[in-house]
């Protein structure tokens, strides 16, 4: 079977030979295609060409399970993700086939670029059998990569050299949404690591919103650790919620799958009077009828290179030179300033 590697929402399986040559008839599971090639032949595996290459430390002349195999990728690594509920409700009729896997619907192909395997089978570990791990170092692209829902604003971590970048996409903005339980329809944050003028970069999912923070906008750091998010959940989405946007601060040094780890809300928005008066009128047929928090933004005012939002670590509320600003449209148009409770 090729390799399947799963976290609790995808499966990430693994082809060490080319998918493309597996035979229709080949049930996966059965890990290696000993079916003669021809009368009297050898298997027919051995005409499907490899994508990595290896070697294999054995503790013993004649043993047939390694203390340890290293494979490294050949330059393209073929890599499916599927759904792990679409996988697990085919697994569980014990047969898999290449044509199965091709029909299931969140099929995503890639290839790792980068693919490094170490194996140490648990025959021969401390632990003993059954207690054996696979480490595997890999990185790629996917054939038809899929867009993100309304990418919004972004900000460079400051004093990382701009080598730690933080963006949202606003999602669907709509409870009703399918994609909202996996797919990011309710908002999500992503971290961009990598080095300036680098070839390569890692992205990785920051938080994951939930409803009650949805419809991320704009994002400003406020420290070295510290971000906020704010809302433009749209009408539909305060209708839904019984709620209107807020504001919200994550630290980057916490991780967010931890259900113990939850932003704190410094701004939840009111209606302002010209807000007030659409939202009774419908708008009037061209405005909308909440207000939304347009823009926050921190900055000393330097104006200089030394100035680029990213470059310095904010301090504010420690000296007059940083301020903290945020702005409302579909309203009064306001610009507040954020300033220490007295």
């Amino acid at each position: 079977m090729p390799y399947y590697f799963h976290d609790d929402q995808w499966a990430a399986i693994v082809f060490l030979r080319l998918p493309s040559c597996i035979p229709a008839d080949f049930n996966l599971l059965d890990g290696a295609d000993l079916e003669p090639a021809f009368p009297n032949g050898p298997p027919r595996v051995f005409g499907c060409a490899l994508t990595v290459d290896g070697h294999a430390i054995f503790k013993n002349p004649g043993d047939s399970v390694p203390v340890q195999a290293n494979l490294k990728g050949l330059g393209a690594v073929p890599v499916w993700f599927v759904k792990l509920s679409d996988i697990q409700a085919i697994l569980a009729r014990n047969k898999l086939t290449i044509t199965q896997m091709l029909a299931i619907p969140s099929l995503r192909k890639g290839f790792a670029n980068l693919y490094d395997e170490i194996d140490q089978p648990g025959v021969f570990r401390p632990q003993g059998e059954g207690n054996g791990s696979i480490h595997v170092t890999a990185s790629g692209s996917l054939e038809d990569g899929t867009p993100f829902q309304r990418p919004e604003n972004a900000r460079f971590r400051p004093g990382t050299g701009f080598r730690e970048l933080y963006f949202d996409e606003t999602g669907d903005t709509n409870a009703t949404s399918p994609e909202n339980e996996n797919q990011g329809g309710w908002c999500s944050v992503f971290k961009l690591t990598g080095r300036p003028g680098g070839s390569s970069a890692r992205l990785s999912i920051f938080y994951r919103c939930d409803g009650t923070r949805a419809g991320f906008d704009n994002t400003s750091f406020l420290s070295h650790d510290l971000v906020t998010f704010v809302e433009d959940a749209g009408d539909t989405l305060h209708t839904q919620r019984n709620a209107l946007d807020s504001g919200w601060v994550f630290d980057v040094t916490q991780d967010y799958s931890d259900p113990d780890n939850q932003p704190v809300r410094w701004l939840a928005e009111g209606r302002d009077p010209s807000a007030t008066i659409d939202s009774a009128a419908g708008g009037f047929g061209k405005n909308d009828g909440d207000n939304e928090i347009t823009g926050t933004e921190v900055s000393d005012g330097d104006t200089s290179v030394n100035g680029l939002l990213g470059e310095k670590s904010p301090h504010l509320f420690q000296n007059d030179k940083w301020r903290f600003f945020y702005t409302e449209q579909h309203g009064d148009n306001r610009t507040y300033e954020v300033v220490p409770a007295p």
